[in-house]
């Protein structure tokens, strides 16, 4: 090679810092997200390609819905674990996915910065909401089904009218020290009066769903939290968070003042960090899933444990992930525990936390893999945090879920400049998936050189084993939109 690679040394990040990036970190491929479109183009997956950012029950334990961050939102039947339906309709990764109080409904929160109710008989995309200009992390409809909450990047909580799509409020937290950021997660109590929203800025809102105040701000210790680790308790009486790693809060509404703690046995040698949870129908049991850290061989997988609530003891627990648990859920008799996994798996459990049925095979753990390695390649910690070095980030993260400018409401808008133009949206979709036939997942390999509007990245094919020379250049005035993308073959020589 005429210019050698530039290595950089590995950095450790702790958990915070990389649960938002591991997405990336491994390629894969996910359905094309608009229906009626390309879709003949696209492979069908059986199996989410990327982290399965939640999972929910139907209100009959019928059929399970699992959203990924591959784009798609997936139907299984809990019973024989066949794939019933695949939605495809959102432009980017679907963060949240959840069941209307009735079952015939389903509303999905996403990326692409929308809200999709969809048909659950027929799978068709009835209404779209547009939300966020950046993303929208969370749906929640109220018992009722009358609405629906939604949250995300744009630092509020709204409120909808779930028949008419018509927006009837916004709810807005008093942010810390002026610092406004993303709300996570947001959940309607069990009685349909209050809304529970969890704040970056290491808060947790109740908000009177009636007039939009918010009565208490709870105070958390970490800033972070999972779109799953917030939830109510079967009576609606407490809310509970995952706050300081290894601890769930536990407090009342009615007062705001916390009442109880419980906090999960160390492990020799491990940092846990507790990122979802989910109470049992009969609120005897609290699941919660787990990142465990080694710190010393530089990895980490996904555990799920299972508490009984009476004796804040831990019943149960398993090896669940690869990777971390994103999401949790019971079904409505108690008799099943859905997990979903950042690893892409979606699993059911007994209440002993046996294992009876994987429903969407991780691609991780299909490959063999049986932690995440902390030095498997990661694009986050070797591009430059140039303009063009996010773009390229950006680029292969959707080229390597499947999501490559389709351009279709939101993202249309989003990606004008990086259609590459001078070709129509479909046509570059298309040139991109053909791409992808011929190479297969990328994984990064190394950087070879990088300025502020052009980065040259080397990535193998992991099918083919080839090597490929990006190119990605930027305009060098705002707002830096893409140039152009050059995939060429790279000839590199012996070692």
């Amino acid at each position: 090679m005429s210019r050698g690679i530039r290595k950089l040394e590995p950095i450790f990040f702790r958990y915070a810092a990389f649960l938002l990036t591991l997405t990336l970190s491994w390629g894969c491929y996910g359905q094309a997200p608009a229906p009626n479109r390309l879709a003949s183009v696209f492979v069908r997956q059986s199996n989410h390609t990327t982290r399965a950012y939640s999972v929910a029950f139907s209100p009959d334990g019928k059929s399970l819905a699992s959203a990924s961050w591959d784009g798609t939102i997936k139907f299984w039947d809990t019973k024989s674990g066949r794939e019933l339906r695949t939605l495809a309709g959102h432009g980017w990764g679907v963060y949240n996915a959840v069941f209307s109080p009735d079952g015939k409904q389903l509303a999905s929160a996403s990326r692409d910065g929308t809200v999709k109710i969809w048909e659950v008989a027929t799978g068709s995309n009835t209404r779209t909401l547009l939300v966020d200009s950046l993303a929208v992390k969370h749906v929640a409809w109220s018992p009722d089904g009358r609405l629906l909450a939604s949250s995300g990047n744009d630092s509020v909580v709204k409120l909808w009218d779930a028949a008419t799509g018509q927006e009837l409020r916004t709810l807005n937290h008093a942010w810390r020290d002026g610092r406004r950021g993303l709300v996570n997660c947001v959940l309607f109590s069990p009685d349909g009066k209050t809304l529970a929203a969890r704040n970056w800025d290491g808060t947790v809102s109740i908000f009177e769903v009636s007039t939009g105040h918010e009565s208490h701000t709870l105070a958390l210790v970490n800033e972070f939290g999972g779109i799953s680790s917030l939830a109510f308790s079967h009576d609606g009486r407490l809310v509970a968070a995952a706050d300081e790693g290894t601890k769930v809060k536990f407090w009342d509404i009615a007062s705001g003042q916390l009442v109880r703690t419980l906090v999960s046995p160390p492990v020799t040698g491990m940092t846990v960090q507790i990122v979802s949870q989910a109470f049992s129908p009969d609120g005897r049991l609290l699941a919660t899933g787990e990142a465990r850290t080694d710190d010393a061989h530089r990895e980490y997988y996904g555990v799920v444990k299972l508490w009984n609530l009476e004796s804040g003891r831990v019943e149960h627990e398993a090896v669940a992930h690869v990777m971390e648990p994103d999401s949790l859920a019971f079904s409505p008799d108690g008799r099943l525990l859905a997990s979903g996994g950042a690893d892409g798996g979606v699993k059911l459990w007994d209440p002993a936390l046996k294992e009876v049925k994987t429903l969407s095979v991780s691609p991780l753990a299909a490959r063999g893999v049986k932690t995440y390695s902390f030095d498997m390649p990661n694009p986050e910690r070797m591009l430059p945090q140039t303009t063009s070095g996010l773009r390229m980030l950006e680029w292969l993260g959707e080229f390597n879920t499947g999501n490559v400018y389709l351009m279709s409401g939101y993202a249309q808008a989003r990606f004008a400049k990086t259609a590459l133009a001078r070709k129509s949206a479909e046509d570059r979709a298309i040139e991109d998936f053909k791409l992808y036939q011929a190479l297969g997942e990328l994984e990064l390999g190394g950087v070879d050189r990088s300025s502020d509007n052009e980065i040259v990245v080397h990535a193998q094919s992991l099918r083919t084993k080839e090597w490929r020379s990006i190119t990605l250049r930027t305009e060098e005035a705002e707002p830096h939109g893409v140039t152009s993308i050059e995939v060429q073959p790279q000839v590199r020589s012996a070692q």
